[in-house]
């Protein structure tokens, strides 16, 4: 009776953890990829942008203070990205509390619940590591345990000057401090990573080799560029052996920025990382990127980190035939001062259009905010629908400028995806196929409709045909069958895509979960056991781990497993019910008693 019981509580939060979800969606959020990629081949090829500075101080002292320059940081030396460094901040969000804590060099963010009279009923508090993203738009903040990066649930809005939670946690998120970091965030707002893979032992201070996006980044690896100069040669070559990107044609010029400023699909080619890219290459050697067909029409979405649809579908870039590009009016090495700005852009107008260019009449152009400002009328700021406290500009230029926000447009069945600049007629059709069926995994996850599930099956089961044994197809059918219940299906899928993708916690934690739910709880320890190795955090694997193990009638582990399950996720009643169940079976009656007053208090304020 008191084993049932304790399968029945254990088994609750198991199935509250892992509650079958749209096909693209992981059972627990994570990283596409733990531990982190190796080093490229050319790894050694890079300098730093220390390097650069010694020729190239007027850039590097510039960019030091572009929000590339610092968009990564430790936070115990964090003097550039304006945020307020007092020793409390303060919110509260779904009935619970969240603080940043300052002490000398360290930050720590902690998440209550706080009883009527303001006492903390239950608390989590974690050491923060690093600041990612440059603050002057936002920031969020990474844990680093164990070799191992996790998003904090507190970010900063730089437009609001406020901290809140990050976009995508809540109370039903379920996710507190769980949030895994991997290659696709870190690839783009960090510079380079000094230990991969990732051991378990690796200190904070050595794990990037460079925290902010640097030199490299944008121009490629320096060495032999350096190389070249330290020879002391008094007239430059023509091949100085470095990539400047004004001087690449629009195509590869535009793909320097693309890479991590293009906010469709983008699927990864066939064994590459997304830290692969290299100056000067095609977007396409690395990258393949879907989006919906009508996303560069006159009515383009407004999405967040949309600029690069927005601008392709302007009328200015059309017409300049490719001239016009990110760099033709943002210059990467500095920003102007907030006062310059409009005059800054005005500028860069006029170097196209004459000053008498502009038809609307002198009274309306003298009433904007500053007086004739061409980017007040013609890209305004607009609120963001799907970002908190946050706003951008319009970059679709337009003469008389739509002000209404809209939301992402769901894919419908008459518009379809598309490859950015016609990739698909340049690589092999099952790679293209292979793209083009994750592309729809993501967008049947964002909007599960019948037709878009079955279209995406298919296209999933072709690509698997072209060439068995890809990891991430076999993943993402088998969450397919998963969510249409085809439970032993989804099993041998996930099964499979485990031994052709091995250490991807998606597919582990997937499998644990199907393997559970069809009584087979040896094969369900099995992949509870690999899952934890990959990610020791995870509260829900933790609490699956207790019910297999309650099943097998394991009593002693089942209680460490629930003491750690707890211990992890403090805020969970589900998880202090569990523990008390446990202690109670096993005579430790006054610490149940304890769990149980503390339980009691959190459902009362999270009723």
């Amino acid at each position: 009776m008191v084993t049932a019981t304790l399968l029945g509580l254990g088994f609750a939060w198991w199935r509250r953890g892992v509650e079958p979800a749209p096909p693209a969606a992981p059972a627990v959020n994570t990283a596409s990829r733990l531990p982190l990629s190796k080093p490229a081949a050319d790894a050694g090829d890079f300098v730093g942008s220390g390097s650069c500075a010694a020729c190239h101080d007027t850039q590097a002292h510039s960019y030091a203070g572009h929000p590339m320059g610092y968009s990564t940081a430790p936070v115990a030396a964090d003097p550039q990205s304006g945020i307020p460094e007092t020793p409390e901040s303060r919110f509260e969000r779904d009935g619970l509390t969240y603080l940043v804590s300052r002490g000398p060099g360290t930050v720590e963010h902690s998440e209550q619940l706080r009883g009527p009279k303001g006492q903390v009923l239950a608390e989590q508090k974690v050491p923060v590591a690093f600041r990612i993203g440059s603050g002057r738009h936002g920031a969020s903040y990474l844990v680093h345990e164990q070799g191992i990066l996790r998003q904090s649930p507190i970010s900063w809005f730089g437009e609001t000057r406020e901290f809140d939670l990050s976009p995508g946690f809540d109370r039903s998120s379920g996710t507190h401090f769980e949030r895994l970091v991997g290659d696709d965030c870190l690839a783009c707002h960090t510079g380079r990573l000094e230990q991969e893979p990732l051991s378990r032992e690796v200190p904070t201070s050595q794990l990037f080799a460079e925290e902010a996006i640097g030199c490299e980044r944008c121009h490629g690896p320096g060495r032999a560029h350096v190389e070249l100069f330290q020879q002391g040669i008094e007239t430059p070559p023509v091949e100085t052996k470095i990539v400047n990107p004004a001087k690449l044609e629009p195509t590869l010029r535009d793909a320097v920025c693309l890479q991590c400023h293009f906010a469709g699909n983008r699927i990864l080619r066939d064994g590459k990382t997304p830290w692969d890219f290299r100056p000067g290459q095609p977007l396409d050697s690395v990258w393949l990127l879907l989006l919906q067909a009508d996303d560069l029409g006159p009515d383009a979405p407004e999405k967040v980190v949309s600029h690069v649809q927005q601008t392709f579908s302007s009328r200015c870039r059309q017409q300049s035939e490719g001239k016009l590009g990110c760099i033709t009016c943002h210059d990467p090495h500095q920003v102007p001062p907030a006062a310059e700005v409009p005059t800054y852009y005005r500028a860069k107008c006029l170097t196209c259009h004459g000053p008498d260019s502009c038809q609307a009449p002198q009274p309306e152009r003298q009433a904007t905010e500053p007086a004739d400002s061409c980017i007040a009328c013609h890209m305004p700021r607009l609120g963001a629908a799907n970002v908190a406290h946050s706003s951008r500009t319009d970059h679709r230029i337009a003469r008389r400028p739509k002000l209404q926000q809209g939301a992402r447009k769901k894919l419908r069945p008459n518009v379809g995806l598309v490859f950015w600049d016609d990739a698909d007629q340049r690589i092999p059709a099952w790679e293209a196929q292979r793209a083009r069926a994750l592309a729809l995994s993501r967008e049947a996850f964002r909007n599960p409709e019948p037709w878009l599930l079955q279209e995406t099956e298919s296209a999933l089961a072709a690509a698997r045909a072209s060439r068995p044994g890809d990891g991430e197809v076999l993943t993402m059918l088998g969450n397919l069958k998963r969510q249409a219940g085809d439970l032993q299906g989804a099993r041998q899928l996930f099964a499979e895509a485990n031994r052709t993708r091995p250490g991807h916690i998606e597919t582990v934690s997937n499998l644990a979960f199907v393997c559970f739910q069809l009584g087979d709880y040896e094969a369900a320890l099995q992949a509870l056991d690999e899952a934890l190795q990959l990610n020791p955090f995870q509260a829900e694997l933790e609490a699956q781990r207790t019910a297999v193990l309650v099943e097998f009638r394991r009593g002693p582990e089942a209680l460490e497993s629930a003491r750690r399950a707890a211990a992890l996720a403090p805020l969970r009643p589900e998880a202090l019910q569990t523990l008390e169940g446990l202690l109670e079976a096993h005579g430790h009656f006054d610490e149940a008693a304890t769990i149980r007053q503390r339980r009691v208090a959190l459902e009362r304020v999270l009723r």
